[in-house]
């Protein structure tokens, strides 16, 4: 975990010390054999990039290799450890699905959506990659399932039809199927009209009546000089 700061602890889930890892750092996540942790974190007062530090040793690794914007966030490792999967960011909203082994190597682009990804996670067979994207400005997040490997950036397949974000696999028991957990919602914002003559008795204004009320978001606009 991150404390704010004074950067990434790790502690038993049972109780106990805490053990500080790194002065600094963000979004901490677990290598799948438990022995080394991986985070994000500055270069050098250049973008940020995703580091590979080891528990035993305190070794710090840099593993992405930004050359500009944003920088290396949103991550997954393979779930046999040699493969990261990460997002890497432009400018805001403007990211995409990139690969690199995780000892070392040229990451490379799997999507070319130029667009807001949001989660990123692998199914328990390690050969495809779920992640989270607006297709479209101002629509919610589609799901989408992509292979790790491939000759050129594309877009997959819709993995679900329905607005997801933040997508986690399960790791079944060999034999069970797997299972997807995400968060889904939608922002509904409506324009009311305020009667600013008739205040009520306690000061307020009110009462709102509802006026071009649609199932997104709507702005409000001008009024015409009649």
């Amino acid at each position: 975990f991150v404390r704010a700061g004074q950067g990434v602890f790790v502690a038993s889930p049972l109780g106990g010390p805490e053990r500080p890892i790194t002065k600094s750092g963000l979004v901490p996540g677990w290598a799948p054999d438990g022995r080394s942790l991986l985070i994000v974190d500055r270069t050098n007062d250049g973008p940020r990039a995703i580091f590979r530090i080891d528990l035993a040793t305190g070794e710090r690794r840099q593993l992405t290799q930004p050359s500009g914007g944003m920088g290396d966030w949103t991550f997954a490792v393979s779930p046999d450890g040699h493969t990261l999967a990460f997002v890497r960011y432009g400018r805001p909203g403007i990211s995409d699905l990139h690969v690199v082994p995780i000892d070392g190597g040229e990451a490379r682009r799997r999507t070319n959506w130029d667009a807001q990804i949001g989660g990123v996670a692998w199914t328990p067979n390690g050969r495809d990659i779920l992640y989270s994207v607006h297709e479209e400005a101002g629509l919610d997040q589609s799901l989408f399932r992509i292979a790790a490997e491939g000759p050129a950036p594309e877009h997959g397949a819709h993995a679900l039809h329905t607005a997801a974000l933040g997508p986690s696999m399960s790791r079944p028991a060999p034999g069970m199927p797997g299972r997807i957990a995400f968060t889904t919602g939608r922002i509904d914002v409506g324009l009311r009209l305020i009667d600013l003559s008739n205040p009520r008795p306690d000061g307020a204004i009110g009462p709102t009546q509802p006026f071009a009320d649609s199932t997104r978001i709507d702005c409000p606009g001008r009024f015409s000089r009649d």
